[in-house]
Formats: C-alpha cells, sequence, structure tokens
C-alpha cells in the first residue's frame, strides 16, 4: 500500500514540474512580447543604447550603423531591458524542471511496479 502512495506522489510531482516548466517558459514568452508593446519598440526591431543615446533599429540588414536609427526615451529603454531581463530569467528557471519531470516519472514508473509484484515485463499479471 506504501508504494502506490509513492506512485502517486511521484507521478503528481512529475506532473507538477511539467506544469511549472510550461508555465515558466510561456511567462518567459509573454515578457518578450510585451517588451515590445511597453517600449513602443516595433516587432522585428530591438533597442540598443551607445553612452546616454538610445534608439532602435531593424534586426538584420548589414551593420548597424548603415541601417535607419529610431530615437527612444530612456524610459523606454529601461522598459524595454528590464522586461526582456525578466523574460530570460524565466525561461532560464524552466530549464530544471525538465529533468526533474523526467526523473520524477522514472521514479513513479519504478515504484508503481515495486507496488504491483505480480506484474510481468509483457503487461500481463500472474495467475
Amino acid at each position: 500500500m506504501r508504494s502506490r502512495w509513492r506512485k502517486r506522489i511521484l507521478a503528481v510531482g512529475g506532473l507538477a514540474c511539467v506544469a511549472a516548466l510550461f508555465g515558466c517558459f510561456g511567462a518567459g514568452l509573454w515578457f518578450q512580447g510585451r517588451k515590445h508593446t511597453r517600449s513602443g519598440v516595433p516587432n522585428n526591431h530591438w533597442a540598443t543604447r551607445e553612452g546616454d543615446r538610445y534608439y532602435y533599429v531593424h534586426r538584420g540588414g548589414g551593420p548597424v550603423e548603415d541601417r535607419p536609427q529610431y530615437p527612444l526615451t530612456a524610459e523606454q529603454y529601461r522598459a524595454w531591458e528590464e522586461d526582456k531581463r525578466t523574460g530570460e530569467v524565466l525561461m532560464v528557471l524552466a530549464v530544471p524542471f525538465l529533468p526533474a519531470a523526467i526523473l520524477l516519472g522514472a521514479a513513479a514508473d519504478r515504484a508503481g511496479k515495486a507496488a504491483d509484484p505480480g506484474a510481468t515485463p509483457d503487461g500481463a499479471g500472474v495467475g
């Protein structure tokens, strides 16, 4: 009886890790999109800074100096950096949940096999 509870607890822990993985990654993506909205930088553009000068340019297309540069305020740039950093941290935090979910799932599988000693490898019971 104790092994069945162990299996259930491990399985629920594995599912919680999967939920946390998708939750953290999804929240990170949301912040990556939000940085464009809060800062006013259009999609397919990125914000940058040179000293006290803040601006954004189109992604790709040669050297930054040759592309049109659109001015930003310091507040818009701060919003861009803040949301970018938060999104990156959340996506990195999602990474450890994948191996944790795999390990908990494998442990739950082993605990389930220990709880049912009459089971054979092909799934048919004895008797």
